[in-house]
């Protein structure tokens, strides 16, 4: 009967103590708890043996008053530790030196890097024309869509006409072919690069008088002259209209009332559309931006690994165990 009584108050004491532990650190309880656990229920059972329920009630007393301490100094040991950790990864003079200048560094060669690919591109300048296409109630709304004058202003009659009127086989065998002319087919597609045609319908208005609706084209032309776009936008209006009137003549079908007019005519513009510096700039200033940070962090990273490898940054030690293994 002793026997059960001494083995009841012992192990009701180690429970007890087992759900106390929880007041170390977690790390600390998984390395030393059981060893822990241990030592008390040996204290406990000798205490028990020696003095009975008195012996016991005087090693809790003890046992609580250094299970606060070492509890107490474990937390501590912990934030210590986690400050000293906190320490060894905080930038230091040195490493933000080297992060700025690669930043610096890449910054620079990127943006200006950009800058010079900007002024070197070739300039292209703009001109636009914008004609009306007129149509009647007579005419079937499909023949004259959007996308059939479209296909009308980049057909070979048309680009034909045009390359004649403005003689680009010649210009263009100067410029691109060694003073030769150029084939009919190479300055058609030439052409056909340098041109942007829209088309915008529209409800007819008063100055149309009894027509139905129109349709508003612009023709915007490229070029590395802003004389040359001015002349192929104008020349590519005049050949459509021109290739208009030949149909008018040749089909009796077609109504007269029909009719291109000439909106705005093309004029020589001093500012290059092509390459957007401003825009260019902006991205390379992003870019520069992004790549330097990039850059910057690697070599700070690279240089604290160094440094840590030639033992300038420490780990921090284990902390000392519980008062109750002593």
């Amino acid at each position: 009967m002793p026997e059960r009584t001494d083995s009841k108050v012992v192990e009701c004491s180690c429970r007890l103590f087992r759900r106390l532990l929880v007041a170390y650190p977690k790390a600390h309880r998984e390395e030393y708890g059981a060893a822990i656990l241990q030592l008390f229920r040996d204290q406990c059972r000798d205490a028990w043996s020696e003095s009975g329920a008195r012996g016991v009630v005087g090693f809790w007393l003890r046992a609580l008053c250094d299970l606060m301490k070492t509890s107490v100094l474990e937390h501590l040991s912990n934030i210590n530790r986690r400050k000293s950790m906190l320490n060894s990864f905080r930038p230091s003079p040195k490493l933000l030196l080297v992060f700025c200048a690669v930043f610096m560094a890449v910054f620079v060669l990127t943006v200006g890097g950009s800058i010079v690919m900007t002024l070197m591109l070739p300039k292209a300048y703009a001109s636009s024309s914008r004609i009306m296409v007129a149509h009647t109630v007579a005419q079937p709304p499909s023949s004259f869509s959007d996308r059939y004058e479209l296909v009308l202003f980049q057909s070979h009659a048309v680009l034909n006409k045009t390359s004649e009127a403005l003689g680009l086989s010649k210009v263009w065998g100067k410029k691109y072919n060694n003073g030769e002319p150029l084939n009919e087919s190479d300055v058609e597609s030439i052409l056909k690069s340098r041109l942007e045609i829209r088309t915008l319908p529209i409800r007819q208005d008063s100055a149309l008088g009894p027509l139905s609706s129109a349709t508003m084209i612009e023709i915007r032309a490229f070029s590395d002259s802003p004389e040359e776009a001015a002349k192929l936008a104008n020349g590519m209006v005049e050949a459509y209209r021109s290739f208009r009137n030949e149909q008018l003549a040749q089909n009796a079908t077609v109504p007269m009332e029909r009719r291109v007019t000439i909106m705005d005519s093309a004029v020589p513009q001093a500012k290059a559309v092509r390459p957007n510096v401003p825009l260019n700039i902006v991205i390379g200033i992003l870019l520069g931006t992004v790549m330097g940070a990039f850059c910057g962090t690697v070599a700070a990273g690279l240089t604290w690994l160094v440094g840590r490898r030639r033992g300038n940054t420490g780990s921090p030690g284990r902390p000392a165990s519980s008062d109750l293994l002593a």
